[in-house]
């Protein structure tokens, strides 16, 4: 699986664990229910802006929402050496 479709996988399953729907996430960012379906299904980009959104709605940093840990301490170790 690529970043973006792990990405997209932790979205939905930090949206499941918080008991929200699709359109309560919608609503959440501004968005239409429609659009933000095809956002999570990887029909649309995600922009910056949705992303901070998403973010602020579950009090988490935009790391632990789109970022595969492993990949994480991975990136950070080779910077650290």
């Amino acid at each position: 699986m690529n970043n973006i479709g792990i990405a997209l996988d932790n979205l939905k399953r930090l949206r499941k664990n918080f008991g929200m729907t699709q359109k309560e996430m919608a609503g959440g960012m501004g968005i239409s229910e429609s659009f933000y379906c095809q956002l999570e299904g990887g029909k649309r980009k995600l922009t910056v802006d949705h992303a901070f959104r998403i973010a602020e709605i579950f009090d988490k940093s935009l790391d632990d929402i789109f970022l595969n840990n492993n990949m994480a301490k991975c990136q950070v170790k080779k910077r650290t050496q």
